[in-house]
């Protein structure tokens, strides 16, 4: 969700709870978490009094700049689009893959980077 914010800042909270595909309530409640957290702010419409719109606060961005980022990019969109059965193979080729770098490394190595 604070990503969702971030990425449109002064979103009202009716646009960001179809853009989360989740109701109304559940995104205000979530989104008093996390004003309650310093994590958020909430502003009212000038034009609508009864409109709020949420915006990232400088905590909130500092908390983003350290959390893993959204799948989304050219391997995301090509894996969604491959059969069951080539992904069940694949997820099987991965796990020899890992067995064999795992096999003459320590316990650590297998969650270094390549």
């Amino acid at each position: 969700m604070l990503a969702a914010i971030a990425e449109t800042p002064g979103i009202t909270v009716s646009a960001l709870s179809r853009a989360l595909s989740i109701h109304v309530s559940t995104a205000s409640n979530l989104i008093e978490r996390l004003v309650q957290r310093g994590l958020v702010e909430r502003l009212r419409c000038e034009d609508d009094r009864r409109a709020v719109r949420v915006r990232v606060t400088t905590a909130g961005k500092s908390v983003l700049a350290t959390a893993p980022q959204p799948l989304r990019g050219l391997l995301v969109d090509a894996l969604s689009r491959l059969p069951a059965e080539t992904l069940s193979q694949l997820d099987g080729d991965l796990d020899c893959l890992i067995a064999h770098l795992n096999g003459g490394a320590d316990a650590d190595a297998a969650n270094e980077p390549l």
